[in-house]
Order: C-alpha cells, then structure tokens, then sequence
C-alpha cells in the first residue's frame, strides 16, 4: 500500500514536470515562430544605399530633409533624401539616402541645386568651419562633399563601398568642384583656422594623405603614407 502510494506521487510529479516542460517548450517555439516572422514580413529598412536596378525597385520618392542654417544668416541648406522600396528574396526592404543638395537664399527668394539630376548618392557632407580672430562664433568657409557616382563593384547597389569623389563648395552652394576622384576609402579630414582642409584616403590601393586649399579648391600638397614595417 505505501509502495503504490510513493509510486502515485512519482508519477504525479513527474507529470507536473511534463507539463511544465511542454508549457516552456510551446513558449519557445512560439517566440521563434514569431521572431522568424517578423524578420520575414516587416520591411528592413537601410540609409545611403541606392538601388540601380530599375526593374526590381518597386517603388521610389523624394523628401527634403533636415534644414540648416548656415552662418546665422539668410542661407539655409537641406538635402534632398530619395525612400526606394525592393523587395530582396523573401522580405522586403527600403532605403532613404541623400541624393542632392538644395541651397537658399532667404534674402534675395532664391533656390538652387548642387547636381542638375539626382543620379549620385552623397555619402556624406560636412560644414566646414572655424573661429575668426575677432568673433567667437564658427563660421562656415566651405562645405565638404563625399560623393559616389556609380555602382562601381557591380553588387547592384550605389553605396559608400564603391568607388568615391570628393568635393568643395562655398556656403551657398556656388563654386561647386570636385578635388580628387577614384578614392576607396576616406579615413578622415581636418580642417584648420588657415582655411587648409587636410585629407586621409585610399586611393588604388595606397594611402596619401593630401592639404587642400579650400580658398582655390587646389591641392597643395599630396604625400603617400609609409606603410609600418616595410
């Protein structure tokens, strides 16, 4: 009799402990359930990836983004930001990426745009700055472009892996040129109070670094980087 009745309390607990097992089971199985869902049906979303296949891009607009102003006054800069929709295998994705620049001028009711189409991806832009002698506020000499023009490695996609051009302007936009082109990678730049903007980037596999002259958008200097150890 006591035999039976410790092999009913075995057997009891063995089924809570089934039950309990089951219940964590189910509740596992239905968190990845519904992870593996979301990452097939909600849309991923990407920045500074521009799609170039027309035929797969199902949908594509046009938004200004921020606004800046630029040396407290009347000249104000926003980009222009493209949302692409496509969809990838067995999800869908979306992208927003900077695609041109618009200047105005809210003294003189003007506008104008950096590029004449909307064709390149600006990777990034930086206001370039710094302090006059005679004022403690930053004031913006120039404006520092990173741009890609074409999908140069051939994944399908214009992003800031292919191949790269830099680039000046003046504050409004005006005096737009292009510095140096076919650059891999840019480490980094500097800008320094006597309007020399100093630049590190591959370029063909080799590192320089370069002094521009941000006045005359000139090269001064280009050096190669020594490679450590050889």
């Amino acid at each position: 009799m006591q035999q039976s009745k410790f092999f009913r309390v075995i057997w009891q607990y063995n089924g809570l402990v089934l039950a309990v097992a089951s219940t964590l089971a189910i509740a596992v199985l239905s968190f990845i359930s519904y992870k593996v869902f979301k990452e097939i049906v909600v849309e991923r979303s990407i920045t500074n990836v521009v799609k170039t296949d027309s035929e797969k891009v199902t949908g594509e607009g046009f938004m200004i983004g921020y606004i800046e102003d630029i040396n407290d006054g009347d000249h104000l800069i926003a980009p222009l930001i493209s949302q692409q929709s496509y969809t990838k295998s067995y999800y869908n994705k979306s992208s927003s990426s900077q695609r041109n620049m618009l200047f105005i001028n809210a003294g003189k009711n003007s506008s104008s745009w950096l590029f004449n189409d909307n064709e390149s991806l600006i990777t990034d832009y930086r206001l370039l700055s710094n302090k006059e002698a005679d004022n403690s506020k930053s004031i913006v000499k120039a404006i520092f472009f990173t741009i890609a023009k074409a999908d140069t490695n051939d994944d399908g996609f214009i992003t800031d892996e292919d191949i790269k051009t830099i680039a000046l302007s003046d504050p409004d936009g005006s005096k737009y040129k292009e510095i140096e082109t076919n650059i891999n990678k840019l480490h980094g730049h500097k800008f320094l109070n006597n309007n020399q903007l100093v630049v590190i980037y591959e370029q063909q596999g080799v590192d320089y670094h370069a002094t521009i002259d941000t006045q005359t958008s000139q090269i001064v200097t280009k050096s190669k980087i020594a490679q450590i150890g050889l």
